[in-house]
């Protein structure tokens, strides 16, 4: 969830996430200019689904 006014400093961005190894779900929240920019562009949130491929190994 992105949250912004046009008051300063008000810029607060959510992520939340499940753990593959445990299930359990997790949660933070930071105060960046990231979410009132994307708030701006017009997004309220963002979901990104999905699993990350496998890593490839040591680079």
């Amino acid at each position: 969830m992105l949250i912004t006014t046009e008051a300063r400093c008000t810029g607060k961005a959510v992520v939340a996430a499940k753990s593959p190894l445990t299930g359990f779900y997790g949660d933070g929240n930071l105060g960046t200019h990231v979410s009132s920019q994307l708030r701006k562009a017009g997004y309220a949130a963002m979901i990104i689904a999905g699993k990350a491929a496998p890593a490839a190994g040591p680079a």
